[in-house]
């Protein structure tokens, strides 16, 4: 009974899945890789799950559909540190850099589904569209030197800010 009971919930539930929406990536100096951020959504584009915002490496260096789970040290720095989800609206946090809140709005348009991840840059509201960061590694210790954060004004004017460490 139970091993029915699982089948059954794996295809209702993939059934109702939709394709993620990509929100944001973030680049490194160390090598091509990069982690991808993602809002899972349902048939009409609402947050999908308890925990919708998740992240995965897109590992380029060995080759364009190369994608794998964050896990040990890495979820440490680029995993989600919490998810707070309101309707069409999740707030979140990334663990390396706690002090920023991401809020990420879904929607839907000619039955596609977008969502746009926002967050304070240069001190204005902006979607968020990379992060680059910059840093050293000596000895097995990592040292970052900056993270760029680059997104756009809802005029469409691009921005930029540098956070020097």
């Amino acid at each position: 009974m139970k091993k029915y009971l699982w089948i059954f919930f794996t295809v209702s539930l993939s059934a109702n899945a939709i394709n993620p929406v990509q929100l944001f990536i973030v680049q490194r100096s160390k090598n091509k890789n990069e982690v991808r951020y993602e809002l899972r959504v349902d048939e009409n584009c609402m947050p999908l799950g308890k925990e919708p915002v998740h992240g995965y490496w897109q590992e380029l260096e060995k080759g364009p559909d190369v994608r794998s789970e964050m896990e040990g040290l890495d979820f440490l720095a680029y995993g989600i540190a919490y998810q707070k989800i309101n309707g069409d609206t999740v707030k979140f946090k990334v663990k390396a850099i706690k002090d920023r809140e991401y809020s990420v709005k879904s929607f839907k348009k000619a039955d596609t589904c977008y969502a746009e991840a926002t967050t304070k840059i240069s001190g204005k509201d902006a979607i968020l569209k990379k992060v680059y960061i910059s840093s050293v590694e000596k000895f097995l210790k990592v040292k970052v030197k900056y993270i760029n954060l680059e997104g756009v004004l809802p005029d469409g004017t691009a921005i930029q800010e540098r956070m020097n460490f």
